[in-house]
């Protein structure tokens, strides 16, 4: 569970000679360390080529939500001035998005997260073993795809979600930093979601990082091919929300409401760049409260399909059994049924292979009043 100990003032100065020893300050010491790394580099370049290497050049903010207006009730411009050195841009850049959204009124606290993940979104086909052009084949007009689970049913909507956005979405829960909790009546609109708590009061989480050290959570190189997909699956995630509507059988009544998974900032140069996400009250909710522990380094080791079982039985007993079509179902498996008991099998071999799992088997002829049913024992 992610521990919490009260913030300490952020230096107007954010980095030393030393390593500062508070885990935010800490990263940006460390994101300063490899841009001036990256400099020298390219100042030896130009040293051996006797001519001048290009400097990067600032890209526009993007979309800013009205939480980062919390601070002072104005909209405010990440500085990034372009007659500055690009470590200098940056180091600003990720003190001012450091600083944004400690409102009077919200308590700050550093957070320590671990492998936490919201129990709920292991139950639900939020993010499919499919391509996105895949998904784009069942969603309905409203660019949403539907789901009915023995868990919950509702639909997601916005941009496709794969299970490499589960990727960067659960990159971005490790490296989370700091919880801002105050007044639910505080928060801005867009911030608020379907979670009320019975004190009135509301939590969020958030983390401030370099693209650089989430492709580095990622085990990715730092490529500009990732840069930029790192950066798009980032803001797939801000564009989506989820649906969720629960039946009361008793009242013959339908309760419903929607949240989103992320909110975001960032600011990017040619080849850096830094984000500023927060994790709506729902999200830090079950962060809190109601989550799975996720082995982030067996997941990292396998495919699309075994990651989607992997997240789902993360959530379950160790020794457990399912009906392979209800399986598929809850984790969003968009193949051929013909398909499904062979690349199941391939999927759970991978499991073993990692020593996740000890051993399963699938029972049954598929057919009929005989289901394929998996059963499987984990350590």
């Amino acid at each position: 569970m992610a521990k919490e100990q009260p913030d300490n003032p952020i230096p107007a100065e954010p980095l030393t000679d030393e390593r500062p020893t508070d885990a935010l300050m800490g990263k940006l010491w460390d994101l300063n360390r490899q841009i001036k790394r990256r400099s020298a580099a390219r100042a030896s370049a130009e040293a051996e080529t006797d001519a001048p290497v290009a400097d990067v050049h600032h890209l526009p903010v993007g979309e800013t939500a009205d939480f980062w207006d919390l601070a002072d009730g104005q909209g405010r411009d990440v500085p990034a001035s372009r007659d500055r050195p690009v470590e200098a841009r940056l180091r600003a850049a990720a003190h001012e998005l450091a600083t944004k959204g400690q409102a009077a009124g919200f308590d700050a606290f550093a957070l320590t997260p671990s492998n936490e993940f919201p129990s709920q979104l292991t139950r639900l086909p939020i993010f499919r073993p499919s391509q996105r052009r895949t998904q784009q084949l069942i969603q309905d007009l409203d660019n949403a795809v539907a789901f009915e689970t023995p868990w919950g049913r509702g639909r997601r909507l916005g941009p496709p979600l794969t299970v490499r956005d589960e990727d960067t979405l659960i990159a971005l829960m490790r490296l989370r930093d700091h919880a801002l909790r105050g007044p639910e009546s505080r928060l801005p609109a867009n911030v608020r979601d379907i979670y009320q708590s019975s004190t009135g009061t509301s939590e969020v989480h958030r983390v401030v990082c370099s693209l650089g050290q989430l492709l580095d959570e990622l085990g990715l190189s730092d490529s500009g091919t990732n840069f930029k997909n790192l950066l798009a699956s980032i803001k797939r995630l801000a564009g989506a929300s989820i649906e969720i509507e629960k039946v009361n059988l008793p009242e013959n009544s339908t309760a419903g409401g929607t949240f989103n998974l992320i909110q975001l900032r960032w600011v990017t140069f040619e080849d850096h760049g830094l984000v500023d996400v927060v994790f709506p009250p729902m999200m830090a909710h079950w962060l809190r409260h109601s989550y799975t522990y996720i082995d982030w380094k067996v997941r990292l080791q396998l495919p699309p399909l075994a990651k989607a079982i992997h997240r789902f039985l993360s959530g379950q007993r160790t020794s457990y059994s399912i009906e392979l079509g209800k399986l598929a179902g809850t984790i969003g498996y968009d193949g051929r049924r013909e398909h499904m008991r062979k690349k199941f099998a391939a999927a759970c071999d991978e499991l073993v292979a990692t020593g996740w799992m000890t051993r399963y088997r699938i029972r049954g002829t598929g057919r009929g009043k005989s289901p394929w049913i998996l059963e499987i024992e984990r350590g």
